[in-house]
């Protein structure tokens, strides 16, 4: 985060069901604003979803 000048980040994995994007570790959030992001469905209309669909990072 810091090269990029970032104020937080993120890093989520595939779930080992394949049907969601699975939070592993983030930094500069709360673990209250986060834990709706724990687990984001891969039908979600999200940014790290769209990520996923396109490789590449956000």
């Amino acid at each position: 985060m810091r090269d990029t000048e970032g104020l937080a980040g993120a890093v989520f994995l595939l779930a080992p069901d394949g049907l969601a994007l699975r939070l592993e570790v983030a930094a500069g959030l709360s673990a209250e604003y986060l834990t709706p992001w724990s687990r984001v469905a891969l039908s979600s209309p999200v940014p790290v979803r769209e990520a996923l669909r396109q490789r590449r990072l956000v």
